[in-house]
């Protein structure tokens, strides 16, 4: 059956096309009387130009079809809506431009790339997604981040580019996820701090040139543990016992 389903969808749509334009070319419509008065035609030259357009449709199809299948129908529809909206620039303090309501409920995982690998990142990113999991509907969040100098940033020492993905709470996050951390961590990724991820403390360390010195500052502050939850631990004090 697989075999045959793409003819079998072209066939029912050729005759729903016949059926529903053939009504019009052939057929009265609400709207004929209207337009043989504003454009002062004849009921011929209107019919005619409702076959022109059926004709058309039917020469054009294959080739929309073609164009659908390589481009994907969700990217010609986003890529499509995307072109209707305005441009918005804001510039504000950051909590008046980070804060926003969000209505829906989702699982995020988010990696900080260095800026010149993130298109590479992206391209597959999209691929494996499209692929695999078509039924995702949130965005992709893609942001450009300047270099700074906090050791455990993700932005430390270079300028980066943010990748976010999302699923729906309600849906199983994992499988999507762990298809595409690898690729993020490719390309040289750092995790989002407060975002699902599943580094350990070894991986921290190697992402983070300052990592060591940064455990020494936080044992002389809190030798006691006093300001570290149980993830936390796992991170610092197994990790600080390895340097």
């Amino acid at each position: 059956m697989k075999r045959y389903y793409p003819w079998l969808m072209a066939i029912m749509g050729m005759l729903v096309l016949l059926t529903s334009n053939g009504l019009i070319v052939t057929g009265l419509t609400a709207f004929d009387e209207s337009l043989l008065k504003e454009f002062d035609w004849t009921r011929s030259q209107l019919k005619m130009r409702d076959l022109i357009t059926l004709v058309l449709a039917g020469w054009l199809g294959p080739f929309i079809g073609a164009i659908i299948d390589r481009a994907g129908p969700r990217r010609l529809i986003l890529g499509g809506y995307i072109r209707t909206l305005d441009k918005e620039v804001k510039v504000a303090a950051s909590w008046q431009n980070y804060t926003s309501d969000r209505n829906v409920r989702f699982n995020e995982m988010e990696y900080h790339l260095p800026r010149e690998n993130w298109q590479l990142a992206f391209r597959e990113i999209v691929s494996v997604v499209e692929a695999q999991f078509p039924e995702v509907f949130f965005p992709f969040e893609v942001r450009f981040v300047k270099a700074d100098d906090a050791w455990l940033s993700p932005f430390y020492q270079r300028d980066s580019v943010s990748i976010a993905v999302h699923r729906f709470f309600e849906e199983d996050y994992q499988p999507m996820f762990t298809a595409l951390e690898p690729i993020l961590l490719r390309h040289g990724g750092r995790p989002h701090w407060g975002k699902l991820n599943t580094l350990k403390s070894g991986d921290f360390r190697a992402l983070y040139p300052r990592w060591r010195d940064f455990l020494e500052v936080r044992r002389s502050l809190d030798p006691g543990g006093r300001f570290l939850n149980p993830y936390l631990a796992s991170l610092f004090e197994t990790a600080g016992e390895k340097t």
